[in-house]
């Protein structure tokens, strides 16, 4: 899923509209050409739907499986196998559902669409899941997309639990996870298309998008900041600084948003603001461990390793029971030729991974 980081122009302050998706202030100086030829989002019912095809072939699946697990088991191996289904990943596809099981291709948020729509037609408890990862970035033109995560979990009843998670090319590195809503997952699926269009420059039809995901899910800040881009781009500064602000209201730990406005505030001259949000962005970056811990893997990977290891010492000292800190701080003082350094740091992360997993068994 994506996030916007966009540097553009600004005005005024907090209004009542920000807190009702509905009162959101249309796009101005848009000729019926351009509003007519806009892509219009689909109906939230269509998201998770399933037809025929599908519901054969999910019954098929699991066909006298009698346990949840089972079912489980049987399905998963059915939507994954190269002879069956044979999902595939692909970061650039947002689908729905029944486009997704036609291709048999998407993203991390098209293919937990996918088996949430087909484990519930197998009568397997299916939720999503946002994932709380290290932070990843790409970039189109002048916009930066910040990834989100979304994996599916469930209940198996006396089989325990699942997670299901199709991001094929290496573990991601969970921090946190948490239950969405489907009116919340589904508001991320309009996110994703509104980001799409949004670097297609399609700046009507992207925000038509972004409302949608917020008339479902009105306290997800990211969308907030979202739009707020889209009303930047389209000069209407005024709307782009509510959203911001509501969007850093809902969420204060993220700093997208803070550095949308930071830019907006530059942008119009409003340069004593920006330098404000800006050393309180720098501030929140120093004191998250996990951004210390990317800008570590960076300085690894330039060489530069005394500051790779200065780093990780740093998010040690604020977090200090993550074991991967302490596995790149050991292979950093290898490096170094430190060896009762990196002895150290390999121990400490050992002891860190087996009482993570004791927890995991317990739970």
């Amino acid at each position: 899923m994506l996030s916007l980081v966009f540097t553009a122009g600004c005005a005024t302050g907090h209004t009542e509209w920000a807190r009702r998706a509905d009162a959101l202030p249309t796009l101005a100086q848009f000729d019926e050409a351009v509003t007519s030829a806009a892509v219009t989002p689909r109906p939230s019912h269509e998201i998770l739907r399933t037809n025929e095809q599908m519901r054969a072939f999910t019954h098929a699946a699991v066909r006298n499986a009698a346990s949840a697990e089972q079912r489980m088991r049987r399905l998963s191996r059915a939507v994954l196998h190269p002879g069956s289904l044979g999902l595939r990943y692909n970061d650039r596809m947002t689908r729905t559902a029944e486009e997704a099981f036609s291709t048999a291709n998407g993203n991390c948020l098209t293919l937990s669409v996918l088996f949430v729509a087909l484990a519930r037609e197998a009568k397997i408890d299916a939720v999503f899941y946002e994932v709380d990862v290290l932070p990843e970035w790409t970039r189109a033109g002048d916009i930066v997309f910040s990834t989100r995560h979304v994996n599916v979990g469930g209940d198996l009843g006396a089989g325990g639990g699942y997670v299901m998670d199709f991001y094929p090319y290496r573990a991601r590195r969970e921090i946190n996870r948490r239950k969405l809503t489907d009116r919340q997952a589904i508001a991320q699926y309009y996110n994703n298309i509104g980001a799409e269009l949004l670097a297609a420059n399609d700046l009507h039809s992207a925000y038509l998008h972004f409302r949608e995901g917020l008339r479902l899910a009105p306290r997800l800040g990211f969308l907030w900041s979202n739009i707020a881009v889209v009303y930047a781009r389209n000069q209407q500064h005024g709307a782009a600084e509510t959203a911001l602000q509501h969007a850093i209201a809902l969420d204060h730990r993220k700093t997208s948003a803070l550095s949308n406005l930071a830019g907006l505030y530059k942008t119009i001259g409003r340069d004593e603001e920006a330098e404000q949000l800006t050393e309180q962005i720098a501030q929140a970056q120093r004191n998250n461990p996990y951004f210390q811990y990317v800008l570590s893997e960076r300085d690894f990977a330039d060489e530069r390793y005394a500051d790779a290891l200065e780093r990780l010492e740093l998010a040690i000292s604020l977090k200090p029971h993550e074991p991967m800190f302490y596995q790149l701080a050991a292979d950093t003082a290898n490096v170094l030729n430190k060896p009762d350094l990196a002895a150290e740091y390999d121990a400490q992360a050992a002891l860190l991974k087996s009482e993570a997993e004791s927890r995991m068994l317990r739970n």
